[in-house]
């Protein structure tokens, strides 16, 4: 009798990791359609590499270089108040590089009057140093 329930458990199991790869493969190649679809490439011809690689538990990150090698992760920037130290605004992304985000103008459209107040500080502070 105990063989039978492990035998239903690990057939349960293997379903279930069935479906969970099924859905990975779906959205890799959704991840591929809309890479090619971002540089006017055939949708339909487009196929995900051998090497692509799908995180389970956080779907949304990617491989990025770390100060170790290579690492699953997120890239997280924030802008902070330079008076009290206040993180007014936040955005995580999946590029690996800091230089190709546009944090600024985004924060700066979300929070303008307070915006203007944190740069207008900035520059006071470097006329001051000059």
């Amino acid at each position: 009798m105990l063989r039978a329930q492990e035998l239903a458990a690990e057939l349960a199991r293997r379903e279930t990791r069935l479906k969970r790869i099924q859905e990975a493969k779906r959205a890799l190649e959704e991840r591929t359609r809309e890479q090619a679809k971002s540089k006017d490439e055939p949708e339909k011809e487009a196929t995900p590499k051998a090497k692509m690689q799908y995180n389970f538990t956080g779907p949304e990150s990617r491989i990025m270089p770390g100060a170790d090698g290579f690492v699953q992760a997120y890239n997280a920037q924030i802008a902070v108040e330079p008076d009290f130290q206040w993180i007014v605004g936040q955005r995580e992304t999946q590029a690996t590089n800091d230089k190709q985000q546009p944090f600024i103008p985004a924060l700066a459209t979300a929070m303008l009057p307070f915006a203007e107040r944190v740069v207008d500080r900035s520059w006071k502070l470097e006329a001051r140093e000059a």
